[in-house]
């Protein structure tokens, strides 16, 4: 999904009062330290950061008027001042997802399959009262890293004539594929994503999860590289 942040906009005072207080709600992290994503990973906080994990993640969503995934693992955020994006967490322990379609990932049908998913997914945002999101088209295509197994592409939305980009990455691990977005606007995507894949950096599974770890008889996925883009 992609966010239409009441903090880009609040109704009136009562509605600023209710996102602060929600925010100040959540417990953080500050960097630098180190913190487990799951149990399946590690990640490096650089000082100026900040991470909260599972229970902050679900007041989070809220603040950003999503529908909380239930698989979300933590928040990453910037405490510097101007630097409007974060990052959301998730493992998917599927299985060992072979990349026999790296080479064949059809863009086109995927977006389409995307859309479909985006739009009825805007029934459960009108019952909460939650304005409609829509999915505008790519921002990257999906592309495959074979050298350190990671799928990216980013998709640009719009709420409420707000324009935003939903920028995925997904690490293949030994028993799943860890998930993470980046969600910032356009107008600093390029500066956000140099700094989204230097965070990246410190993020890494735990002894016995990589993915060149899997042996015969660990559960493979059932599914491949274009479902993890479009979600099932």
């Amino acid at each position: 999904p992609h966010p239409c942040s009441a903090q880009h906009g609040p109704k009136d005072d009562a509605e600023t009062q209710r996102i602060r207080r929600l925010f100040n709600s959540i417990k953080w992290q500050d960097g630098p330290c180190a913190v487990d994503v799951g149990e399946v990973a590690k990640m490096k906080i650089p000082e100026g950061y900040r991470f909260t994990g599972p229970e902050g993640s679900r007041t989070w969503a809220e603040l950003n008027q999503n529908t909380p995934s239930g698989r979300s693992l933590g928040v990453m955020i910037s405490s510097k001042d101007g630097e409007d994006w974060f990052l959301d967490f998730s493992f998917d322990p599927c299985g060992y997802v072979k990349d026999d379609e790296k080479s064949q990932l059809d863009g086109d049908a995927i977006l389409q399959s995307i859309r479909e998913g985006t739009e009825a997914a805007n029934e459960q945002r009108k019952a909460r009262g939650w304005p409609p999101m829509h999915v505008v088209g790519w921002d990257q295509a999906p592309k495959f890293d074979d050298t350190i197994k990671k799928l990216v592409w980013a998709i640009r939305g719009e709420c409420q004539g707000q324009v935003s980009v939903n920028y995925n990455v997904r690490l293949l691990g030994r028993g799943g594929v860890m998930e993470v977005k980046l969600i910032t606007e356009p107008k600093s995507l390029k500066k956000d994503v140099a700094q989204f894949h230097s965070l990246l950096g410190g993020l890494d599974f735990k002894e016995g999860q990589r993915y060149a770890e899997w042996h015969s008889g660990d559960k493979v996925a059932e599914y491949g590289l274009t479902a993890l883009i479009t979600g099932g």
